[in-house]
C-alpha cells in the first residue's frame, strides 16, 4: 500500500492598512514584493 502524502500549505493574512501605518509610524519604507518573497521562502506562504 501507499500511504497517503499529504501536502501542508502556508497562508499568510497581512493586514494591509495596519502593517503600512505600522511601517510608516516608524519613518520606514516597506518594499512590499520582497516582503512577499521572504515570506514566501521563510515559511512556505502561499
Amino acid at each position: 500500500m501507499n500511504p497517503k502524502i499529504y501536502q501542508e500549505n502556508n497562508y499568510a493574512y497581512i493586514d494591509g492598512a495596519n502593517l503600512h501605518r505600522g511601517i510608516a509610524g516608524f519613518g520606514w519604507t516597506l518594499d512590499y514584493a520582497r516582503f512577499r518573497v521572504w515570506l514566501s521562502e521563510k515559511y512556505g506562504a502561499r
